[in-house]
């Protein structure tokens, strides 16, 4: 049975994940994850005393943060994973993201300039004055 003390935890996402720590007067310390800027994911851990993050919210931690399995978020906190394998699986686990040139991008464009193109035939306002 997998479990994880909630201090190490703590200390393996602020320090090796550098997750920003929201902790506000609130039961819970949410850590945030960034890559260059960008919000990857997040998950929380209970306030208080040290204690035992057993197996099943583990689990769910993995998953809110998006490392996949719980052995990969034990692997993590004990120095198995490095920061950087460990960014490349919730990078992963987010899926693809559109590229500049990329179908959905191009759609994007060709909806804008429809817009643009109507609201250029009917005028700025669309709707007829009273």
């Amino acid at each position: 049975m997998a479990t994880i003390e909630s201090d190490k935890a703590h200390d393996k996402l602020v320090n090796k994940l550098h997750c920003h720590v929201e902790d506000k007067k609130r039961d819970h310390d949410w850590y945030f994850v960034f890559d260059a800027g960008k919000y990857l994911s997040r998950t929380c851990i209970s306030k208080g005393p040290r204690h035992t993050i057993r197996e099943k919210l583990a689990g769910k931690m993995a998953h809110q943060l998006g490392v996949g399995t719980t052995a990969n978020l034990i692997d993590f906190l004990d120095c198995k994973i490095s920061k950087e394998e460990c960014l490349t699986i919730i990078r992963f686990s987010l899926g693809p993201t559109p590229s500049p040139t990329s179908p959905e991008s191009e759609a994007e464009k060709a909806i804008k300039t429809a817009k643009a193109e109507a609201a250029a035939k009917i005028g700025t306002n669309p709707r007829p004055k009273r």
